[in-house]
């Protein structure tokens, strides 16, 4: 496997946390009872945050995932996490 160095990205790869217009979640159907799956990338500090957490929950790093989705607050107004004031609020990962 070639590793690749944390400045470089493989060509054709996206930046973390950029949106992939060619991947869109619309095709997936909650009626077949398939469970979702998906493919992240962390930044370091997350990746390290995310696995500790985990850890102390005594949860897989999915189910600590789910578990944040599940309890995540919306705001009625907006219907995006009260975190966020916009979708745009934190912009690109590097």
């Amino acid at each position: 496997m070639m590793r690749i160095m944390d400045t470089q990205r493989r060509r054709g790869s996206f930046a973390v946390g950029k949106r992939q217009p060619a991947k869109e979640t619309l095709t997936y159907d909650p009626e077949s009872g398939r469970k979702f799956r998906l493919s992240v990338s962390f930044e370091p500090d997350d990746a390290m945050l995310l696995i500790e957490t985990a850890k102390r929950a005594n949860l897989s790093l999915s189910g600590m995932v789910n578990a944040v989705i599940k309890n995540m607050e919306l705001a009625p107004d907006t219907g995006l996490p009260t975190f966020m004031d916009s979708p745009a609020q934190f912009g690109e990962a590097s």
